[in-house]
């Protein structure tokens, strides 16, 4: 049996370019200094 732990917890990359696309798509007065991607899924 296989413990794929990126299957259980990894993130998609569409959930990166989403985010990638909202900093980028901010106004010009707006600085998108810093992004932390964590995934959401833990074993209890």
């Amino acid at each position: 049996m296989s413990n794929n732990i990126s299957g259980k917890v990894g993130i998609p990359a569409d959930s990166f370019a989403r985010m990638a696309a909202f900093a980028i798509s901010q106004p010009e007065d707006v600085d998108v200094s810093e992004i932390i991607f964590r995934p959401t899924a833990q074993q209890l």
